[in-house]
Formats: C-alpha cells, structure tokens, sequence
C-alpha cells in the first residue's frame, strides 16, 4: 500500500491522474503454462457463478452467497484502500463481474442469477457500496463489455440499461466488448467497438470511454 502510494503521489506530481482498476478473474485464473504439463504446485481453485469453464481452463466451483459477499466486501475494501482521483470497477473481458452478466456463464437460479435482475446484482451492489465508501471527489465507473459477439450472451441493449441503472453511482461507463467465450465472432476494425460506446451514451445519457483500435490522432478526435 505504501508503494501504490507513492506511485499515485508521483503520478499526480506531474498533472496526470492516478487511477486504479478493481477486478476478479474468476474463471479465468490459475492458468497453468501450456507447457507446464507437470507443475510441482498445482493452480489454485477458481470460483465462478456457476461450475462452466473458460476455453481450457479448468472448471471452476459456482461461488455460495457467502463467497460473493466475501468478493464484494474485499472489493470496496480495495477501492477505499485505492482512492485516488479515479477508480474503475472491471466487470468486462470475461471476469468475474461479467461471468455474472452474461447467461453464457451464470447459470444460477437463485438471487443472483436468472433474469437481468439477478445477473446484473453483483455489479449494482459492488457499485452502490463502492459509491458509498469512496470520498465523494474520487470519480467512480465501471468498464462493461457491451456484448459477448455470441448468439444468446450478454447484448448492447442489456448494457444500456444496466448503464442507466448505475448513473446514481457510476460516473462513467468505459465500453469495451467480448472476452467471455472462445466462440466469439468479432468484426475487427479501426474503432470496431465504438457503436457499442454511442449506444451506451445515448441510450443511458451517461459519459464513456471509448476503446478500440483508436491509432491515429484524426481518428480519435
């Protein structure tokens, strides 16, 4: 903490601002090397939503509610640790936030799963507490793949809504796509995921960043 600190303290020291990104990789952790075919120490379990693997990884064990309280607990305890003039919270690029959001990989039919209702929770909790916690100079937002490029996962329409949902405590939603399924079906291009970003912004009326392919100066104006 002393050293992020400092850093943060450096950062602003010469006009920038300090900021930090606050994710979990749920599924997506303990990848062993590929060619690590017999590791003396073993990965660690993964925790998910529910009991659906990633590409190759190994299959992860579908968090109880007390696990994702635990999650959402140490997730405002970082941010309130890491206050600096922004914080993002990463619920895109299939982590763990987004393994909740998407029905492709949350499974669940309790509270916290389902509906939109029940798959947005996690993030809408984590969101509204971290609001809660952080001093009110310090921006907050929230980084949303606006759609998994997958028949039947999360979609553009649904991020729009969630956007509008979290205006009260986001103040700002930086949009990006993909990273949930290895089927994903991307149209690569200069500035690819940018109607995902206008839609968020126009439909929600919130402001974003936009990413993407954005390499040359004229583009990005």
């Amino acid at each position: 903490l002393d050293g992020h600190a400092r850093l943060a303290a450096a950062i602003a020291a010469v006009g920038a601002v300090p900021a930090i990104q606050l994710a979990h990789s749920g599924r997506k952790g303990s990848r062993l090397p590929a060619w690590d075919t017999a590791p003396a120490v073993p990965g660690w379990e993964a925790l998910a939503p529910s009991a659906e693997a990633f590409g190759g990884y190994a299959t992860p064990r579908a968090m109880s509610e007390a696990e994702i309280e635990a999650v959402l607990a140490a997730t405002v305890a970082a941010g309130a640790r890491a206050a600096y003039a922004l914080v993002e919270l990463h619920a895109a690029h299939g982590y763990l936030l987004h393994q909740f959001l998407s029905p492709l990989s949350n499974r669940r039919a309790d509270g916290w799963g389902g509906g939109f209702d029940g798959r947005t929770r996690i993030v809408r909790e984590a969101m509204g507490r971290l609001r809660a916690a952080l001093p009110a100079e310090v921006a907050l937002g929230v980084r949303l793949s606006h759609t998994d490029w997958v028949e039947g996962g999360w979609t553009t329409e649904e991020t729009v809504e969630l956007a509008r949902r979290l205006k009260p405590d986001a103040d700002f939603v930086d949009v990006t796509s993909g990273g949930l399924d290895a089927r994903q079906q991307i149209p690569i291009g200069p500035g690819y995921q940018l109607p995902g970003a206008e839609a968020v912004r126009r439909g929600a009326e919130i402001p974003v960043m936009a990413v993407g392919l954005i390499t040359e100066p004229a583009q990005a104006e």
